[in-house]
């Protein structure tokens, strides 16, 4: 068992987002980190194709480190606001410290 004290108290978050497909739905996600001057660690984007089950969606995941907690906040509400955004949810990442 992990206690506590053996993570960095620096942690990395993750937006994971489901969105339409369209030229623009990147790049308007991205913007969001580009105008408050933050540079993503980590980008991928991928489209999956309708099937009888599931609609067509771009699925992004974005992750970043040295967020407040405020700023995971605005930057998840913008996200969420987003018209071409279906989903978006955050997960929070610890860094384990060696020992």
């Amino acid at each position: 068992m992990v206690t506590p004290t053996e993570f960095s108290s620096s942690s990395t978050v993750q937006y994971l987002i489901s969105a339409d497909v369209h030229p623009c739905t990147a790049s308007r996600v991205l913007d969001l980190f580009a105008l408050r001057g933050i540079t993503p660690e980590h980008i991928k984007v991928s489209q999956y194709k309708k099937t009888p089950l599931i609609r067509e969606s771009l699925c992004i995941d974005i992750r970043v480190s040295g967020l407040t907690s405020h700023e995971q906040d605005v930057i998840l509400q913008k996200i969420s606001a987003q018209i071409c955004v279906q989903n978006v949810r955050i997960e929070t990442i610890f860094k384990r410290i060696a020992a």
